[in-house]
């Protein structure tokens, strides 16, 4: 049996449009990708800015409720940077008794909330120490999701 001359043509024209259909669909997941990624880091920008402010407005007024909200805005950036899919940065070091030792950065932003809460809270600190530890935990957080 064989096929006729007619019917090569068509078959061919169909795996032609099959494979730009494939492409296109790659091509439009990839354009998707990096949208949704800068979508992400403006959302993180935002979201650095307001934590930037709310530091600032901390250092001058130096409450509890102030630094309350300081550091919702910090939870909110941590569980969207890890929501986003970046990733954990771990760091080692040797401890004092010789020991490696492995940290977590956001166990890092944490000790360093729980040194800005006790500076708040003690009453002979400047808003000049309180504004280098807003730098500090700053600065972790752009470690953070870059």
């Amino acid at each position: 049996m064989k096929i006729s001359q007619d019917l090569r043509p068509v078959l061919d024209k169909r795996k032609i449009e099959k494979r730009q259909v494939a492409q296109n669909r790659h091509e439009f997941r990839t354009l998707l990708a990096q949208e949704k990624t800068q979508l992400q880091q403006e959302r993180l920008h935002a979201l650095l800015s307001e934590i930037r402010s709310q530091g600032e407005k901390l250092a001058q007024t130096r409450t509890v409720k102030e630094l309350y909200q300081y550091r919702r805005l910090i939870e909110r950036f941590i569980k969207e940077a890890v929501d986003f899919g970046m990733e954990l940065k771990h760091s080692n070091s040797w401890s004092f008794s010789g020991r490696m030792e492995s940290y977590t950065l956001v166990e890092k932003i944490n000790e360093e909330l729980l040194e800005l809460t006790d500076m708040v809270l003690e009453e002979g600190k400047t808003a000049i120490d309180i504004l280098s530890k807003v730098g500090e935990i700053e600065g972790l957080l752009i470690n953070l999701y870059t």
